[in-house]
Parts: structure tokens; sequence; C-alpha cells
């Protein structure tokens, strides 16, 4: 029962985490199951909300009651399996069947018919897009900024190479009462919680004799591996992978090892432990990073597990488009790059037959990758949590990474922003478009890509800010020219200021093409000032602004991973807060001068780039449409898409290791 008893305490430990994260949703889950289980007059609401005690029942559970859960659950209990595999037969039916069905319609319906229909249509939209009257909206004023109290974070910094004598609090005089300089870069911020988690962000290096994009296409199976590996700890201890999981779900609460958060070409790896156990967390991170042993057996487990999921990624639209354009506008050094869906097909057979052909040079790789991840220069570590609690903040670093010398800041090495890794395309956007044919979906996925700023601090980002609000907004003009239109499901602008891109994204469409000249035609009319835009939408995008940036820091630790994402970016603390303030001043005309500026150039393929993923019976159709535009385009599919091989195991996961907020 030991296995148990740890399993159930650390579902109170997760339990109490949510509370800290997210209260009104454990609540509102509790409220919710008893309204449609406990009985009508409510009487089991109050046992509900008592969760706890629970846990102190099941404490006490013999092993025998556990068999019978399981026996009357689980073993016993009538089942029900369904198989599903891909056919290419009806991938081929799929296809004809559409073409057969618009066909059909045509001779059914007859020119007269459909002009009737599309009479009926264009009556129902005029319909739909009556405006709400201003006077009513009106009614709901503007909520002001400046009332919105935002949750304190305190900020300190280690002695040595983070220190920053400019930061005066009660957590940085805690933090210099530990005389010890870590020989890493660490941040601590202060908030009110029973755990501490840490963050470190690493950024792969070069190293000599190597190339760098050969090391760094090894990711994907070092994140899968991550936690799965033999491990050498601290007290002279080896633990086999199976004791290395088992314990580290004993003594943490969470961990994982990730890409793409905060940072797009950074690796973060986090653990979360009871503030008592601080000292434990960093401990694993050091035998984890640096004393794990690459076996050859369980990088293979890793790389044929990540292989068997590919399949049902290829038949994800949205997944399709998005990786294409990333691969289209990246350097293939990029970290971010090596976990694209398409180097990944590319990667995982060779990588298994080289495993299999000498384990002893993919062995000797491995460890050349670790060294580029791991030098002490390019990393950032966060501690968040009740620092006040921590005796020894400081100390505990240099105590357990004994070997690791402290050295001067001007050796600290800048963090990797994506714009540094952006090839011809991704700096210079242009004619370039793929289009991906899928057998196993029928609507279209599109991303429409061109240059946007690169700074957080560009003069117009705060103008641009504002028009993709008021573009966006629900019931505004995206959701009307195309969602109201038919045209698409979701249709939006979005920026990627870390890449310097802006985008327009086209979220399950019935003709991507179609869906474009539409949002092309709407962006012309407010350019050249035939459609206005009234002060009223300009109010109310503000608002919503006000909102999502302050859900973006509405709990503890959000605000904490705010703070700690300011510094590597090289932000001012607050950032966002100031953002929104600027975003005060911004008038109309700043919002059409950044739409001509940088939106326009979405819809030109002299300044842009697509990728598209839709059904094969559209191919055809929507490249000849592009191309009449002016884009190069090239056709893919994939040779193995309705591959079998896809047998249920789970896909390749690239936020790698156990539950973590």
């Amino acid at each position: 029962m030991t296995r148990m008893k740890s399993v159930l305490e650390r579902q109170k430990l997760q339990l109490l985490e949510s509370m800290e994260t997210d209260a009104s949703d454990v609540i509102c889950n509790v409220v919710v199951a008893d309204g449609i289980w406990g009985a009508e007059n409510g009487s089991d609401l109050k046992g509900s909300l008592k969760v706890t005690s629970l846990y102190k029942t099941l404490d006490g559970w013999s092993a025998e009651q556990w068999a019978d859960l399981l026996n009357k659950f689980l073993v016993d209990a009538p089942a029900l399996t369904v198989i599903g595999k891909p056919s290419a037969a009806l991938a081929d039916k799929i296809k004809q069947d559409a073409k057969t069905l618009i066909e059909n319609n045509k001779k059914h319906y007859g020119p007269e018919g459909l002009a009737k229909l599309q009479k009926e249509i264009e009556e129902a939209q005029a319909k739909n897009d009556v405006p709400v009257p201003n006077e009513i909206i009106r009614k709901f004023p503007v909520p002001d900024v400046d009332g919105i109290q935002w949750i304190k974070v305190e900020t300190a910094r280690a002695n040595g190479v983070a220190h920053d004598d400019t930061i005066q609090n009660r957590v940085q005089t805690h933090v210099d009462a530990d005389k010890a300089e870590p020989p890493i870069f660490v941040q601590y911020d202060h908030i009110n919680s029973a755990f501490i988690q840490i963050s470190l962000v690493l950024f792969p290096e070069s190293i000599e004799g190597y190339d760098d994009a050969e090391l760094r296409a090894l990711l994907p199976v070092y994140l899968d591996s991550f936690f799965t590996l033999p491990v050498s700890r601290v007290d002279g201890r080896e633990l086999t992978y199976e004791e290395v999981v088992k314990e580290l779900d004993a003594e943490t609460l969470s961990y994982s090892i990730s890409l793409n958060a905060p940072l797009q070409e950074g690796v973060t790896l986090k653990i979360k432990v009871a503030k008592d156990k601080y000292e434990i967390a960093i401990g694993w991170l050091h035998s984890l990073l640096y004393h794990s042993r690459f076996s050859p057996e369980r990088l293979k487990i890793a790389a044929t597990k990540a292989l068997q999921g590919l399949p049902s990624e290829k038949r994800d639209g949205s997944e399709v488009s998005y990786n294409a354009y990333r691969k289209m506008i990246s350097k293939e050094s990029s970290t971010n790059i090596t976990l694209n869906l398409l180097n990944r097909a590319e990667f995982f057979p060779a990588f298994l037959e080289r495993l299999k052909q000498d384990p002893d040079a993919v062995v000797k790789q491995f460890e050349a990758f670790r060294r580029s991840l791991t030098n002490p220069r390019a990393i950032r570590a966060q501690v968040k949590g009740d620092i006040l609690s921590l005796k020894k903040p400081n100390s505990a670093w240099v105590e357990l990474y004994e070997g690791l010398e402290p050295f001067p800041k001007e050796e600290l090495v800048p963090v990797t922003l994506s714009k540094q890794m952006m090839g011809p395309l991704g700096r210079q956007p242009a004619k370039k478009a793929i289009v991906y044919g899928i057998s196993s979906i029928e609507s279209c996925f599109a991303y429409h890509v061109a240059k946007g700023p690169d700074s957080w601090t560009h003069p117009d980002q705060a103008a641009l800010t504002v028009a993709r609000a008021v573009l966006n907004a629900m019931e505004s003009y995206l959701w009307k020219f195309l969602r109201g239109a038919g045209l698409a499901y979701g249709a939006s602008i979005h920026q990627d200021i870390e890449s310097g891109l802006v985008y327009f994204r086209v979220f399950k469409s019935p003709d991507s093409y179609a869906a474009f000249l539409a949002a092309r035609d709407l962006i012309d009319q407010l350019v050249s000032g035939k459609l206005e835009m009234d002060d009223l939408t300009i109010e109310s995008a503000k608002s919503s602004l006000a909102y999502n940036t302050a859900a973006k820091e509405a709990t503890i630790n959000s605000a904490a991973n705010a703070s700690f994402t300011n510094v590597l970016l090289g932000l001012p603390p607050n950032y966002g807060r100031k953002h929104l303030a600027d975003t005060k001043n911004v008038t109309g005309e700043d919002i059409l001068r950044v739409i001509k500026q940088w939106i326009a150039p979405i819809f030109r393929p002299e300044t842009s780039i697509s990728s598209i993923a839709l059904g094969l019976a559209k191919m055809d159709e929507v490249v000849k449409n592009f191309e009449a535009l002016g884009y190069e385009v090239e056709q893919r599919t994939f040779d193995d898409e309705d591959d079998g091989s896809d047998s249920g195991s789970e896909s390749g996961s690239y936020t790698s290791g156990s539950e973590s907020e």
C-alpha cells in the first residue's frame, strides 16, 4: 500500500495547488458535478465540497478494498472496444463523393434554383448583419484601466551573476542574507504559496566538432526520454528509469520539460514541490540534467513511441498548416524547428536506423547535445513561491551544483530569440505558398504570414495591438465578413513579436481561397475609407484588451510567470500593464495606419507567404486560384498518412513529464 499512499498524498497536494492556481474552476467543477449527479434539493453539495475528507477516508482503505473497486469497475464490468483504422479506399471515396455532390446539386437546382438560394442566403446575411444599436452598447461603460487591482509579485535576484543593485525590497534583503553565489542566473519571485516551483530555461550552444542542426535534431528524443532514463544521484545511488519515475512522483508535485514556453528557442525544465522540499527539487534538476545515462534501449522506446504518434498528427489540418509555415520561415539550426511535425517525420525513421547500426555513436552525440544545453552561462532560472520561507535560497544551489564555478556578468550569454533563427522567408516573406492535401479532412486550414514588428517596445506596437483587437472582436469585422458569410468557422489576425511576424489564420473553412479574398476585401475597404471604423468599436476593443491583460495575470502563479518572462525578454517590470496604458491613447487614425503598414501586406503575394492544409477534393482548385494571385505554389501530400501503423498509442508529447500547470 506504500504506492497508493504516495499517490493519494500527491493528489491531495495537487488539489491544494489547484486551489491556488484556479480556485474558481475547482469549485465550479464540484458544483456542476453535484448539480448533475447530486440530490435535487442540493443536500449533497456540502459533502461534495469537503474533498479533503474523502482523501482521509481513502487513506484508511485496505488492499482488498482497492482490489474490489478495480474488479467491479474495470475487470468485471461489461466493455465495448471500437478500433478505427485509416482507409485509403474511403479517402478516395470521400474525394469523389464531394465532387459528385456538387455536380448533383447543380443539376437538381439548375441556374434559376441556385440564384434563388443565393438570394435567400444574402437576405439571411443582411438580417444577421444588422448592427446592435449604439445606444444599447453605450449603456455598458468601458472599465477604467487605472482601477484594476493587480497582483503584486516581489522579485529578488541571487548574488553573483544575477544580482541587481536597483532591486530593494524585503525579499531581496532575505536573499542577500545568504551570501553564497549560485553558479547560474537565478531570479526569485515571491508569492503567497504552499509550493516552490523551479524553472530552468536552457538555450543550446554550439559544440566544437559538431553541426548545430544535427545535434539539435536530437531534441524530440531527448525531451521524450528525459524523465525515463537511468540517473546517478548526488548521494551515489544509481537509479533505474523505473526508480527515477517512482521517486519523482513521491517527492514532487509535478515535473515537465518542454519547448516554446515561454520562449520559442528555449527548453524549459520545471519541478514543483512542497516548499519544505526546495533542496530536493534542486538536487533532482542537477541529477536529471547532468547525470542521466543515455541508454540506447530507452532512446529507442522513446523514438518508436513518438513515431507511432505521427500519423494522427498528419491528419490534423490545423497542425499541418502551422508546421508548414514554421518550417518555411526557420533556419535548420533552429531549436524550435526540430520539433516541427515535418522535421520529425523525416528524422525518426533515420534516427532509429542509425541507433540500430551504431548505438555508441548516437550516445556520443547525445552527450555532446547535453553539453550544448547545459552551459551555465546560457541558463536562466526562476524560483517561484514562498521565498521568505527558504532558509538557504542561494546556498542550496552552490551545495548541490558542486563543480560549477561562478562567473562574471560579462560572460552571461544573451537569450536566443526566435527572430535570430529566421531563414530568408522569415526575414522577408514573399511569394511562396505550400498546399498540403490531407485525405482524411474536408475543411481548409491556413496561415498567411507577413513581416511585423520584432520588438515589444516598437512605436507601432500599441496601435497594432488595438487594431488586432478591433478586427478580431466577436461580431466585429472579421466575424461578419467571414464567419457570418459562412466562409470560415474562425478567422483572426495574430502577431508573433518574438519572430517579427504578423499572420492571418483561417480555421475550418469550406474554401480558404474565398476566405482569403473576403479578408483582403475587408482590409482594402478599411484602408480606403470605404468602410468606416467608429469610435464605439475602438473603445469596445480597448475594453476587451483590459480584460485580456488582467486575465493573463489573474492568479499569483501567472503574475509570477509574467515577471520572469519580462526578464527573459529584456522588458521592464509590469510590461503588460504599461503596454495596456499605452493603448489608451491610440486613435482611429493610428489603427488605420498600422493596418495599412503591417496587416495589408499579408494579402499581397510580394510581401507574404501562405501554408494551407485541406481535403484532396479542393486541392487542385485552391492551388490554381493562389497561383493566379501570384504565389509560387508547391503541392504536397503525406505518403504514409493512411498508414495503419497508428495502433492507438499516445502521440509524442513535447511537454514531457507529469501533470503540471
